[in-house]
């Protein structure tokens, strides 16, 4: 008689497993140790990546502020988060980056 294999189970979507929120939860552990200016560092290293990958973070109550760095200058914690230009901005082709005003 033939052994029946079992059956892999698929990801569902449900919650993780036990082992995986415990790495969680070690890895939180970490970062609640690393002093401000490090943990800064971090961040700033994982929006970089993430606009590498081509996500853009956005404000969450302004849309066009886009979030590109963050920064940790005498004592307090600064992100860096300018106006992307709207498409009518950004579409018309003339650009007065260089403009002398002239």
């Amino acid at each position: 008689m033939a052994k029946s294999k079992k059956p892999k189970r698929r990801h569902t979507g449900k919650a993780p497993s036990f082992k995986k929120q415990v790495d969680a939860r070690a890895a939180q552990a970490g970062l609640t140790q690393l002093p401000t200016m490090a943990l800064v560092a971090t961040i700033d290293t994982m929006i970089g990546i993430l606009r590498d990958r081509g996500y853009k973070i956005r404000d969450w109550d302004e849309k066009d502020k886009v979030v590109q760095k963050m920064k940790y200058i005498g004592g307090k914690v600064y992100i860096l988060a300018p106006r992307e230009p709207s498409e009518t901005e950004a579409g018309d082709g003339e650009s007065r980056e260089h403009d002398t005003g002239q």
